[in-house]
């Protein structure tokens, strides 16, 4: 009957230490986090990108523009369409029509919304300069985030001197994404 009794209270305090207890800690994390467990669909991206030269004298070229806006369709040829799916911890990526995105499909990976960014493996890229993407809006319907690049080339010494070379040339994209919740 004692062996009974002290299972029985080690049972008891054992569920009182768990209830409640696994709650992640937030860290800071954003109080609105929890809008973002569900499945998220793109609808809608807009690029606003420029590229400019470097010379070898050290003049720059104009800056040329690129502006895209558009509703994105699964497989109308664009290569825009996703659904990620956020849950407490995860982010997974889990339809794309997108062939270079084929690789992270259904890969569970970790997130943090913490001061307005949203921080995730996925995003990061270390040659365009990329941590985390801005979250613009998030409510129980829209999610919109923008992601920034930025890309240098540096061109190599070789042929010597030549007036008006372009020594660097530089890529500054900036893509804002807009994701409707379907689930």
């Amino acid at each position: 009957m004692k062996s009974i009794l002290k299972y029985a209270v080690v049972a008891v305090f054992a569920l009182l230490a768990t209830t409640g207890c696994f709650k992640p800690d937030d860290d800071g994390r954003d109080e609105n986090a929890n809008l973002l467990e569900g499945y998220w669909e793109i609808t809608h991206i807009t690029d606003n990108d420029y590229y400019y030269s470097v010379y070898s004298d050290g003049t720059q070229s104009e800056k040329e523009y690129d502006y895209f806006d558009s509703e994105v369709v699964c497989n109308d040829g664009q290569q825009e369409y996703g659904v990620l799916r956020f849950t407490e911890a995860l982010m997974t990526l889990v339809a794309t029509d997108s062939q270079e995105d084929v690789e992270n499909l259904n890969i569970p990976m970790p997130y943090t919304l913490k001061d307005g960014k949203l921080y995730s493996p996925i995003f990061v890229d270390p040659e365009a300069n990329v941590e985390y993407v801005e979250v613009l809006e998030l409510t129980n319907t829209t999610l919109k985030i923008k992601l920034d690049e930025y890309y240098k080339t540096v061109y190599d010494d070789e042929g010597g001197y030549e007036p008006n070379r372009v020594v660097e040339y530089h890529e500054c994209l900036s893509r804002i994404t807009t994701f409707k919740k379907i689930d």
